[in-house]
């Protein structure tokens, strides 16, 4: 199989992915928020301007070796597609949506406020992660039922 068109399904096998998990949705009875595109372009960081640009340079390579388009443009569309869809995230009885992903409640280890944004503790296959919240309802509510 050529390289290429390999590179091109397993990017395209992990946005299909990613992008599938943002369409969880959340419970009954959560508080639920979602942020600005911005906001969430400001959160991905440099993986914002990395991820379109690998796929540019997919687009390239097909130019140089002419080769057809069609499937490095999709890679493209569901690149841009994957960050510029809002994200929810929710918190109530089930636990915490967050990117796509669940946590329930007994994986939040804490929440701390620092001084523009919340910082969430949480365990996650055995391993301590921290994620970042913008303040809004979904931070004060786990504030207010994790608090140190």
């Amino acid at each position: 199989m050529e390289i290429l068109l390999l590179l091109k399904l397993i990017f395209g096998t992990v946005l299909i992915y990613d992008v599938v998990l943002l369409f969880r949705s959340e419970s009954d009875g959560d508080v639920v928020e979602t942020c600005h595109p911005f906001d969430e372009l400001r959160k991905k960081g440099i993986n914002a301007i990395l991820i379109p640009l690998s796929i540019f340079l997919l687009l390239i390579m097909d130019l140089i070796q002419d080769l057809d388009l069609k499937l490095s443009f999709a890679l493209l569309l569901l690149s841009l597609t994957y960050l510029a869809m809002p994200r929810k995230t929710a918190y109530g009885e089930n636990g915490l949506l967050l990117d796509g992903q669940k946590y329930p409640k007994d994986k939040i280890l804490g929440v701390i406020k620092k001084e523009e944004n919340y910082s969430i503790r949480i365990e996650w296959y055995g391993w301590l992660s921290e994620r970042e919240l913008t303040d809004g309802p979904v931070a004060r509510k786990l504030l207010e039922d994790f608090q140190d």
